[in-house]
């Protein structure tokens, strides 16, 4: 203020005599000393602010603060550690700390890292770690802010920018004002903490390490080790081996250094169809007489690992696949559960879930953050791995498929059980997971939390990011859960959207939908299930009324039905319905299961590999991995 005070007093003077790059930049600053200098006062009159720094949510420039891990650091496992304490008083849900990674140059618009709650107060602060693993492409810029409506905190410093905000923006109404209640003491990066692997990659294409001087011997041995991972144990082709390794001895006789003489030999097999595709080749004969061709035992290898693995098989895999002994009913209970208990098995369960319940919809469309503020990326994020860990928790238990359905415990995280209103006795009573940072918690009497429906994720791909969506819910459930999808919408079906602009419910707006003849037959099976589900709003948060865009609210009715004609009210009500019926849900999961294990859809003839499977597990109390088990095991999964 004082600089551009001289300047205005001085105005023969260019402005960068006065500290600023030039006319506009002296100007913008006057407006933003002018907007935030109340909060400025208030920031520098608070305790402990010579020794550290708070996370403004009140002030635009200092809200965050940023560490770049330089762009030459090596790849690998990094370690993020923050000291930090929250102010006393402070309430739950602004206790938490957000972390994204922006690319250099864009500070608002990141992928999101991490949110983790301070549990220590500013007069003891605690030092939090996040793991991080950086490659060579990986953004370098961490933003540390408290957790907030990123995109919503963009708008409002544009609107500053462009000056349409001229009130203080710590005055009442506005949703910055509040004072700061996150403090940080200090911020550092270590890494990379892997060292010892940072050879890992190297000595996988060059075995013999960096000091054996090059010939032709060792160009061939890295090409022929090359070849046999690429192909996942399967004997390559000599001719196929030949000729890539004469491709890089020609390179060599051409002047190529012995490195630069490899690389386009090894690009070539990483082009090979027989690395790119899972190829399983019928023999002749087969082919021939129509019969049914059995995997080889390294085929066999190959198909299990991608199913529980997502990856290549390793070395015990395949010394059993040798052996001839995998399919040995032993050894295959034996090595299917050692597949499952190794880390590897995350891949499965992020693969196959997120395939099955189409978690990709959360970012299909966009949320209306100024009508749910509080669903922001870091909630939106631990609500899809809510799903994830959920399976991952049933899968390393061995706990019934009916927990999905129906039970009075969940697994959640400190974003989320501050999102559904737990209380921290629960979550400090509870069972840690595998996955960091989650916890099996008994839930509170009379919670809606417990299984599918009642986890945010769940509900918020069954809206349209503004309102719920009843037919979006229902028609979820009929697919999912009871095993009755319902057929496609018929083309000329009129869209929903046109009643947006008329005052009215969730219910009223269906039921004017259903005056068309076209869409009243499919919809009396599924509106009924989705209006049970109204007391969740479209991001899946607990509510007593319905509240429109227009900021109208209206009366819930969460009566409703099955297809059968069972009645319904309420979620709890759906859940009991499901969980009768959950016979009906393994089916299904285990027809999704299946063609995600073959990597094929199923067909009529796989309906027998159905009914056994289904049949051993329901045996089982609906165990996950007594499922896995009677696939795995079953003549079919053996077969092309």
């Amino acid at each position: 203020n004082s600089r551009f005070e001289k300047w205005q007093a001085d105005p023969s003077r260019p402005p960068t005599d006065f500290g600023f790059k030039h006319e506009s930049h002296a100007k913008f600053a006057k407006h933003c000393w002018d907007t935030n200098h109340p909060a400025y006062e208030k920031y520098l009159s608070l305790p402990f602010i010579d020794s550290g720094s708070y996370l403004m949510v009140a002030v635009a420039f200092r809200s965050k603060i940023e560490v770049t891990i330089p762009a030459d650091a090596p790849r690998g496992d990094y370690v993020l550690r923050i000291r930090a304490g929250h102010v006393l008083g402070a309430t739950r849900d602004r206790q938490f700390i957000d972390i994204v990674s922006n690319p250099i140059g864009d500070r608002f618009f990141g992928r999101h890292v991490t949110a983790f709650r301070v549990t220590a107060g500013i007069d003891a602060p605690a030092t939090y770690e996040i793991p991080l693993h950086l490659e060579a492409d990986s953004n370098r810029v961490f933003t540390i802010t408290e957790k907030r409506n990123h995109r919503a905190d963009f708008n409002w410093k544009n609107s500053l920018a462009r000056g349409e905000l001229q009130k203080s923006v710590i005055s009442a109404g506005d949703p910055h004002r509040a004072l700061p209640t996150l403090w940080v003491d200090w911020v550092e990066w270590e890494g990379p903490l892997n060292r010892e692997s940072e050879s890992d990659p190297y000595s996988r294409v060059f075995p013999r390490g960096p000091d054996e001087p090059p010939s032709d011997e060792y160009g061939r041995e890295i090409i022929e080790r090359f070849i046999a991972k690429a192909l996942r144990g399967r004997e390559p082709d000599p001719e196929f081996v030949d000729k890539t390794v004469a491709i890089r001895e020609r390179h060599e006789d051409e002047g190529r250094s012995f490195t630069e003489s490899l690389i386009e030999s090894l690009a070539i097999v990483l082009a090979s169809p027989r690395f790119l595709y899972l190829a399983e080749p019928v023999s002749p004969e087969a082919a021939a007489t129509h019969g049914q061709n059995l995997l080889t035992d390294q085929e066999f290898a190959v198909r299990l690992a991608y199913f529980l693995w997502g990856g290549p098989p390793d070395e015990p895999l395949l010394a059993h696949a040798a052996r001839g002994d995998l399919r040995n009913p032993a050894v295959l209970v034996s090595e299917v559960n050692r597949l499952l208990d190794d880390p590897r098995s995350r891949r499965f369960v992020a693969g196959f879930v997120s395939q099955w319940l189409h978690l990709d919809k959360l970012d299909f469309f966009q949320f209306d953050l100024k009508q749910h503020e509080h669903f922001d990326d870091a909630t939106k994020q631990s609500s899809r791995q809510q799903v994830l860990a959920t399976v991952q928790w049933l899968l390393d238990e061995n706990l019934s498929l009916r927990d999905l359905l129906d039970i009075d415990e969940a697994v959640i995280d400190d974003v989320l059980a501050e999102y559904y209103g737990i209380p921290d006795e629960f979550l400090a009573a509870g069972i840690p997971c595998r996955e960091s940072g989650w916890r099996r918690v008994a839930l509170p009497r009379d919670s809606p939390r417990g299984g599918l429906l009642g986890m945010a994720a769940i509900l918020a791909m069954g809206s349209n990011g503004k309102r719920t969506s009843p037919v979006e819910r229902g028609a979820f459930v009929l697919r999912k859960i009871l095993d009755q999808p319902p057929p496609p919408a018929p083309a000329n079906v009129p869209q929903l959207s046109r009643l947006d602009s008329k005052p009215m419910s969730a219910r009223e707006r269906l039921a004017a939908h259903m005056e068309q003849a076209q869409c009243a037959y499919c919809h009396r099976a599924i509106d009924p299930i989705g209006f049970t589900l109204e007391h969740f709003d479209a991001v899946g948060r607990y509510r007593d009324k319905e509240l429109d865009p227009a900021n109208r609210t209206w009366p819930i009715d969460v009566t409703g039905g099955l297809p059968d004609g069972t009645a319904v009210s309420g979620d709890a009500q759906l859940k009991d319905a499901c969980a009768e019926r959950t016979g009906q849900f393994v089916r299904g999961l285990a027809r999704e299961l299946m063609a995600y294990a073959m990597g094929r859809p199923l067909g009529f003839s796989d309906e027998a590999m159905i009914d056994a499977v289904v049949v051993q597990c329901r045996a089982d109390n609906d165990r996950l991995r007594t499922l896995i088990h009677s696939i795995v095991a079953h003549p079919v999964f053996s077969r092309k």
